[in-house]
């Protein structure tokens, strides 16, 4: 298995792969349009379906967001883009919502990700504190928190 081999066969399966992950969204997103109209109430219904055109909406912006860089694998599948997700990465882009793949910035830490440092103070004058994330990474000498998979069933 050569390098000109994977990356060979890396330009083959990618396009399938992004074809797979954008169906594989659009069956949960159907899934969870039945789950919404399996409500009882019809006020309750309404809220359900509101609730998943809502996050459905912001999810398939964030993922074809995501298709541009996770396509910059293969160079020639970034060009097979459609234009709306290429526009779409380019105007969240400032954000950072999505990022390549990649080990430079971790490597190199040139535009190294940055650290979100949540502070709070019951008075405007302080004194000031750091809410710390429960499992955000960074203190090495503790033992790493057990956090349960996210495989799970699909429940209604």
């Amino acid at each position: 298995f050569s390098k000109n081999q994977f990356y060979w066969l890396l330009s083959e399966a990618l396009p399938y792969i992004l074809y797979i992950g954008v169906a594989l969204y659009f069956v949960e997103l159907f899934l969870s349009f039945v789950c919404a109209l399996r409500a009882k109430k019809g006020s309750r219904r309404f809220h359900e379906l509101l609730g998943v055109i809502i996050v459905g909406l912001i999810g398939l912006t964030l993922l074809f967001s995501s298709l541009v860089p996770f396509s910059t694998l293969d160079d020639k599948s970034v060009n097979k883009l459609p234009a709306g997700a290429r526009r779409i990465y380019q105007q969240l882009k400032p954000y950072q919502l999505t990022n390549s793949y990649g080990l430079f910035r971790r490597m190199t830490g040139v535009g190294g990700r940055p650290e979100v440092i949540l502070e709070g103070a019951p008075h405007e004058d302080g004194p000031w504190t750091e809410y710390h994330f429960r499992f955000k990474p960074g203190r090495v000498n503790r033992i790493p928190p057990v956090v349960s998979t996210l495989f799970g069933g699909f429940v209604c």
